[in-house]
């Protein structure tokens, strides 16, 4: 994690009391039929899929880092009118369409810039208007405004083949204390929905893996002191 987002997760927490409760990943099945612009990316083999952080005990989230690492569906289009396709790292959640992004507020104060890559492989769809290609991660660190706070973070928007698994690495600051994990984000047809979860205090690292297919909903427990 970098200092930046070491220094975002700090202001966030400080004068917290000792981690209690626990921090969920929450992978939720969007679509795989796109909108515009990318409807011909339907029937193409890709899925989109909404990645949130939540509290199991209602302590806000008051930070969140965030490392992806899989195969992400990415859209990059001249925002300056300089003839290079520039990075769209931020974006609406759940938003159905063909681009993967971290979905924070407006009101989100970064710490850790967003960043993706792109054209790391092929794209189905064509280039045009647009700069179509598969990357391999997206990351930043936001802080959240004490009026936007809540139990639940949407963290990013992934646009995946179907059936990947994804690499998360989470540092996450609450009003109950701070947890850094990192999971293995298994992205199954079914179920739809899959909970993943960590508890741990910061510094401390933990590996979460859940296979497809094996139940709905799965968390692990584990307190550290």
């Amino acid at each position: 994690m970098s200092l930046a987002a070491l220094a975002v997760l700090a202001s966030a927490v400080l004068a917290a009391p000792p981690a209690r409760g626990g921090v969920f990943v929450d992978a939720t099945r969007v679509t795989s039929t796109f909108d515009a612009p990318e409807t011909s990316l339907t029937g193409k083999g890709f899925e989109a899929w909404q990645i949130d952080v939540l509290t199991d005990n209602g302590d806000l989230i008051t930070a969140v880092d965030v490392s992806l690492l899989g195969a992400f569906h990415q859209r990059w289009y001249d925002l300056d009118f300089d003839a290079v396709p520039d990075p769209t790292p931020l974006g609406a959640p759940s938003d159905g369409r063909g681009d993967s992004h971290l979905t924070p507020t407006a009101e989100a104060r970064f710490g850790t810039a967003p960043e993706e890559n792109n054209n790391v492989w092929d794209s189905p769809l064509p280039d045009g208007a647009f700069d179509y290609g598969i990357g391999t991660y997206l990351r930043g660190a936001w802080g959240i405004p004490s009026p936007q706070r809540s139990d639940r973070v949407a963290a990013a928007y992934v646009v995946v083949p179907i059936g990947s698994d994804l690499v998360g690495d989470f540092a996450v600051a609450t009003t109950g204390g701070t947890f850094e994990f990192r999971s293995v984000i298994p992205l199954c047809p079914e179920p739809s929905t899959l909970w993943l979860g960590a508890i741990g205090l910061v510094a401390s690292a933990g590996l979460r893996i859940v296979r497809c297919g094996r139940r709905r909903r799965t968390s692990h427990r584990r307190q550290l002191t």
